[in-house]
């Protein structure tokens, strides 16, 4: 994640943020986590 870009960084963090209801929150962290871990 600290090697990313901060407008890369913000994208990821807005995206999760966004989220209103847990499962879509859950689904948008664990679709972050497989796109950062390559």
């Amino acid at each position: 994640f600290d090697a990313l870009s901060v407008s890369n960084r913000k994208r990821h963090v807005l995206a999760v943020e966004g989220a209103k209801a847990a499962e879509t929150r859950a689904r948008r962290v664990a679709k972050v986590l497989e796109e950062l871990a390559g």
